[in-house]
């Protein structure tokens, strides 16, 4: 919890942060999820790079849910 939570307020880049989340050695992927979490809470999914997006499976339902949740 604490790394994610450190990756997204030390790094001023969402994908930088994710990424810096995502690259040590632990529980890389938890500690990903939280720092995604928190960062699209704070900012959403605009500041992520198209290329993440452009491949996602599932996308359009994913939206519509998070959309729903709005």
């Amino acid at each position: 919890l604490a790394i994610g939570v450190y990756c997204a307020l030390a790094e001023p880049s969402p994908e930088r942060a994710l990424l810096l989340s995502v690259n040590h050695s632990g529980d890389s992927d938890s500690t990903g999820s939280v720092c995604g979490n928190l960062l699209g809470a704070l900012l959403g999914a605009a500041v992520l790079p198209a290329a993440w997006l452009t491949p996602l499976e599932g996308r359009e339902t994913i939206e519509r849910l998070a959309a729903a949740l709005l």
